[in-house]
């Protein structure tokens, strides 16, 4: 960190004022201004010792003296006692707010003391008040380094880097190591070869060509193949057939059961640069029954994943663009059942440093394989849904809030299923202790069919509430271990089609 900046000419002024002035003064009448100014020239000379003397005397003097309060707090920090200089930096903050900084001399203490979200939050009100200071900027950048929140180190070293081209080659340097550790390895390469670029002969150019090296030997070593096997075992107090890709129930037993339900991704990278990635994914599940056998169920499904990254506007917003296509074939009790196609687009931005928006478009076709009563009730069709996600993180992004909202419109051969639905959905995530985390998640669900019911002859209308917890945890670094409880009562104003629903899952997953 740079010295404390102070005038010349007013040092000067200072040092002409103690030569004029300290004879008449007795040593035990030395005013605080008098004991300030002898401050501010030892602080000036690297003298901290001999600063903090002074300042602290001139505090006891003058205890509500911002100025005091201010340099006696970067003198403490200069000498390493962070928690009196964050005291005393405070202090100077309550008494005069309008000096602009004392949010940047906060941060830079809060920054060494190594409390890197105080330093962030000093560091981001530090921008309001001099919006042309680099460091302000680089700080930002480097602390979100330090914490590994990586995708958000870019924008404000670009910033720095702008405002300040001396720090062009530092700030070349960190987005480098950032893409380096987001995997982002073409970049990476480039960033590092920048870095070289500007100044060959430093210390920094000569670890970004060693870096550069690992990096070419990091895409070599890339894996593009994942496999997640689970295995879950859960109880249900009302087995129901609900296949992930309805939205609604299609058969209720009306009874308990136990099951064991196993599940399998398999996922290969196809090609990813700078810009573009794709990933093909295969998906295997199964749930068998201990007695309603009539209820298990297979699926197999193929997805295929396309996504961009970049920017939007100048303020160089980050932003992810997705599409996919997937297909899902599913068996009830070993009988063809049900095949769905759906393609989706998504679109994520990530608006500020701890909040994200996802948008997203789905069309869906159906084709059922099982036989109807009547024409009203043939279920094939197709629903068209969109809404959106919006995630906040906190507390050093370790936990986060997402709210969303999304409308779909099933349009079928049957009349009897052709309804608007409205979903609400509430979720919050945070670690707990000894690695353990905690997700709750709840969802309410209104669906308005629109034409008269063919069997119970009135319009249909039905509501549902969802709610879930999760516990789950982490073994070395390829084994979570969950537990989660699932509740739901759907209520309509037909009551055939009303029910409640408790489900209990313990579920152990594997990383290859």
């Amino acid at each position: 960190m740079k010295r404390l900046k102070f005038p010349v000419h007013l040092l000067v002024a200072i040092i002409f004022g103690l030569i004029i002035f300290s004879p008449s003064i007795c040593p035990g009448q030395q005013s605080s201004e008098f004991l300030f100014s002898k401050g501010v020239v030892a602080y000036s000379e690297g003298n901290f010792e001999a600063a903090l003397n002074y300042f602290q005397q001139a505090s006891q003097l003058s205890p509500e003296d911002a100025e005091i309060q201010h340099y006696l707090g970067m003198t403490q920090m200069q000498l390493g006692k962070y928690d009196l200089a964050i005291k005393s930096l405070k202090k100077a903050l309550s008494l005069d707010p309008t000096i602009k900084e004392l949010h940047y001399d906060l941060g830079v203490t809060y920054f060494r003391a190594k409390n890197y979200p105080q330093a962030l939050s000093c560091f981001l009100k530090a921008e309001k008040v001099q919006p042309q200071r680099a460091m302000v900027y680089f700080y930002q950048g480097y602390i979100h380094y330090l914490m590994k929140k990586y995708n958000l180190v870019a924008p404000p070293l670009n910033k720095a880097q702008e405002l300040d081209p001396s720090l062009t080659q530092t700030c070349q340097f960190y987005r480098a190591m950032s893409l380096m550790k987001t995997k982002r390895y073409n970049e990476a390469e480039k960033e590092f070869q920048a870095t070289i670029d500007t100044a060959p002969e430093t210390d920094l150019a000569k670890a970004a060509k060693t870096l550069k090296k690992r990096v070419a030997a990091l895409k070599k070593e890339e894996k593009r193949w994942s496999i997640i096997p689970s295995l879950s075992m859960q109880f249900d107090d009302n087995v129901t057939l609900k296949p992930d890709e309805l939205p609604a129930a299609v058969k209720v037993s009306d009874e308990e059961d136990y099951r064991t339900v196993f599940h399998l991704v398999g996922e290969y990278r196809l090609f990813k640069n700078e810009c573009w990635s794709s990933v093909g994914r295969y998906t295997f599940y199964e749930s068998i029954h201990s007695s309603l056998h009539d209820y298990d169920l297979i699926k197999n499904e193929v997805n295929f994943n396309l996504t961009r990254r970049g920017t939007l506007g100048e303020g160089g917003i980050p932003t992810t663009l997705g599409f996919d296509v997937n297909y899902s074939h599913n068996l009830l009790d070993a009988r063809p059942y049900l095949e769905t196609i759906h393609f989706r687009t998504t679109w994520g931005l990530s608006l500020t440093q701890n909040s994200f928006l996802q948008l997203q478009w789905r069309i869906q076709d159906k084709d059922f394989h099982y036989s109807v009563i009547n024409s009203q009730s043939n279920r094939d069709g197709l629903n068209n849904l969109i809404g959106f996600n919006y995630f906040w993180f906190h507390c050093n992004n370790t936990r986060y809030f997402r709210w969303g909202f999304f409308y779909d419109h099933d349009s079928t051969i049957g009349s009897d299923w052709d309804y608007d639905g409205y979903r609400f959905m509430l979720s919050y995530f945070l670690p707990l202790w000894k690695g353990i985390k905690l997700t709750i998640d709840s969802e309410y669900y209104y669906q308005d069919y629109k034409n008269v019911d063919s069997v119970y002859f009135q319009e249909r209308s039905d509501r549902e509430y969802t709610w879930s917890i999760s516990f789950n945890r982490d073994f070395h670094s390829n084994l979570n271990l969950a537990f989660q409880y699932l509740g739901r009562e759907h209520n309509s104003n037909i009551e055939f089609y009303e029910y409640d629903r408790n489900v209990y899952m313990l579920t152990l997953t594997a990383y290859f």
